[in-house]
């Protein structure tokens, strides 16, 4: 290994826990304000987080991106931060999720639209079709067809909400109470079923999901107006981080929470939501293209980074698991191009901020911080700075195998720390 790949991880070795990244003092439901607590998703950001990197890296009026834009916590924050932003996700619900938290909506009209929604549901309970309905046979394993049969004059009422908007509401809160009327098992992220579970009235749990989105929304739509935020802009955009189609030296700062390699299947972890709204033809294909997933094709692949390359070769010798070298070699080289794209889109001398986790996949240390420093120095970035904070307050399956590298349960005694702690990597452009 070269001297500069190991002073990266002599660096890191070093690293001491800044407690003050920890927000200890901050109240755990926080979480829940405003529009942040919308819809689940998985490894969620912190809002404090996202608002104190966002508060010491930009200025008032700045342009913030968020190029893994996630569910918008980035956006949300640097609003009511007095920063405009622009999110970026090649996921479609993302793009759902994130457009319905960033835009608030006039409170009575949320009221008078509820009632007509709810009129029009009681209309289709009577008249609704199941059979004119054809869905992805996934659907049928998710979900008992009497559940269906009651889902569906819901999904079709929301359909004929006139005002976009409130429908993307609409949709918003439907698809957050899918994993509740599925056989989904409700502790777990990964795709799994639960025999013993007991579906909910579709109905009572869309009407009290709704009430709760309308009572945040009501919050976030007062802040915006005491605050007069209403001119500072929100935009999210469905599309790749690695070609993000944002102008060059466009960005004031760019602060994300890349996917960690092979650890979330985002496609598969919103299939749900996906396939009930149609949202691909394709799911395999589908998943193809995001970041950090399994499903990639064949290709010639170049990480950009010695301790990556000596993370592969590892890999190779303790699991002699080809594919899973395919995927981590992928996830790199996806990697390396978001990197490049950012400097692109980042105004010279402005500043990067990546929230990364490290991990242990087959006895091997996944060390994606270090992988990501060593990128975005020979990307050309400089005056790296690291931080290491604890994640005890971030949503995300804790502990993996040992043996196999998946997420298992606490009660495995093969069982290791997943994810303990993270690690913020800030750059100048």
């Amino acid at each position: 290994m070269n001297r500069l790949a190991s002073q990266i991880k002599n660096r890191f070795l070093n690293l001491n826990i800044n407690p003050r990244l920890t927000f200890s003092n901050i109240p755990n439901n926080l979480s829940q304000s405003l529009t942040h607590a919308y819809h689940r998703y998985p490894a969620k950001f912190i809002p404090t987080l996202a608002e104190y990197l966002i508060n010491i890296h930009s200025k008032p009026h700045d342009l913030v991106c968020d190029p893994f834009g996630g569910c918008g916590t980035t956006l949300i924050e640097a609003k009511i931060n007095k920063r405009d932003s622009i999110g970026i996700d090649i996921n479609p619900l993302a793009n759902l999720i994130s457009k319905t938290k960033i835009t608030p909506i006039n409170p009575n009209t949320l009221n008078r639209e509820k009632l007509d929604l709810f009129e029009r549901i009681k209309i289709a309970e009577k008249n609704s079709f199941y059979s004119s309905h054809q869905f992805d046979p996934k659907i049928y394993y998710w979900f008992e067809e009497g559940i269906i049969r009651q889902l569906i004059p819901i999904s079709d009422s929301i359909n004929k909400t006139k005002n976009i908007i409130v429908k993307r509401f609409f949709m918003c809160a439907f698809s957050h109470i899918l994993k509740n009327c599925s056989r989904w098992l409700m502790k777990s992220i990964k795709p799994t079923i639960d025999k013993d579970k007991q579906s909910p009235d579709p109905i009572k749990i869309f009407n009290y999901h709704l009430n709760f989105m309308m009572k945040k929304n009501y919050e976030f739509y007062q802040l915006i107006s005491q605050k007069k935020l209403t001119n500072v802009k929100a935009k999210f955009y469905l599309r790749d981080a690695r070609n993000t189609k944002l102008k060059s030296s466009s960005i004031d700062y760019i602060l994300t929470s890349p996917p960690y390699v092979t650890s979330y299947e985002y496609a598969d972890l919103h299939q749900l939501s996906i396939l009930w709204f149609k949202m691909t033809k394709d799911l395999l294909n589908f998943k193809r293209k995001f970041i950090g997933t399994s499903y990639k094709v064949e290709r010639h692949i170049d990480t950009n980074s010695e301790i990556a390359d000596e993370i592969i070769d590892k890999l190779i010798t303790n699991s002699h698991d080809i594919n899973l070298t395919k995927n981590v070699k992928a996830y790199y080289e996806d990697m390396w191009n978001f990197i490049l794209e950012a400097k692109r889109i980042l105004k010279k001398n402005r500043k990067i901020s990546l929230v990364l986790g490290n991990t242990i996949m087959k006895n091997v240390r996944i060390l994606n911080a270090e992988v990501a420093y060593e990128q975005l120095l020979k990307a050309g970035f400089k005056q790296l700075s690291v931080e290491k904070r604890l994640t005890s307050a971030k949503s995300i399956t804790p502990y993996r195998d040992i043996i196999s590298g998946r997420f298992t349960s606490i009660k495995n005694q093969n069982k290791r720390r997943a994810y303990e702690h993270e690690y913020i990597l800030t750059a100048v452009n």
